[in-house]
């Protein structure tokens, strides 16, 4: 398996990858949602954990450009929000 984490974060994105090696997931990093598109427009993954509130292109952005080109890609999508009709609000544009 091969996961994208699409976090700004750098110490938030590598204790991610950190986690999914120990269960033996090879996992690449991007810190912006334009290094993410560009990793998935050359790369096969299997699922993407995307921040929502990242820079260049929004998470929910990325998010929908997987979903119309590579729909066999799962999303795990990670979110600071903390009302849920925010959350639900902003993922379903």
């Amino acid at each position: 398996m091969r996961v994208l984490i699409v976090e700004d974060e750098r110490v938030m994105a590598e204790a991610v990858r950190d986690g999914l090696r120990l269960e033996a997931i090879a996992a690449d990093i991007t810190h912006d949602g334009e290094a993410a598109l560009e990793a998935l427009s050359v790369n096969d993954y299997d699922a993407i954990v995307l921040d929502r509130d990242i820079p260049r292109v929004t998470g929910d952005d990325v998010a929908r450009w997987v979903t119309q080109h590579q729909p066999a890609t799962r999303n795990i999508m990670v979110t600071a929000a903390d009302r849920l009709d925010d959350k639900a609000t902003r993922a379903g544009r």
